[in-house]
């Protein structure tokens, strides 16, 4: 008992002073604003970058937009090739994966026949013996 004592102690206290840096951080986060990137001291030097990352890119705008569509029209071509080599590689690997069951079957089958064959086949045997065996006495 007290050595389940002394291992529960150890393990709450190992992880205290993680959950008590979680919780701090979680109570901090509640009283930030829904869509605040930054607490509000530096809010400030954020949208001063970011007023001065929109003036500086406005020229190029169109530019970027038609490479973002080219880039996706390259992306979702890509894309298409990628699942057809997959499903023609799945499908590939299914008619080997038949295939070797198939053969397994088989197998499976051709090892029982052998069996039963080399049973009658001993069974056979040994009624020709004891057949011998009457003959001889027969004869005698």
């Amino acid at each position: 008992l007290i050595a389940m004592m002394n291992t529960t102690y150890t393990k709450v206290s190992q992880s205290a002073d993680l959950e008590w840096k979680y919780s701090k951080s979680f109570y901090q986060v509640q009283f930030l604003a829904p869509r605040a990137t930054l607490p509000p001291p530096f809010r400030m030097f954020f949208y001063f970058a970011k007023l001065m990352y929109l003036s500086m890119n406005v020229e190029g705008l169109e530019e970027r937009e038609t490479d973002r569509e080219d880039r996706n029209k390259d992306y979702f071509d890509l894309l298409l090739k990628m699942v057809k080599r997959k499903q023609h590689f799945d499908h590939e690997n299914s008619i080997q994966d038949d295939f070797s069951d198939l053969r397994q079957d088989i197998q499976n089958i051709v090892s029982g026949k052998q069996k039963s064959v080399s049973q009658e086949i001993n069974e056979l045997k040994k009624i020709m013996f004891d057949l011998k065996k009457e003959m001889i006495s027969l004869k005698k």
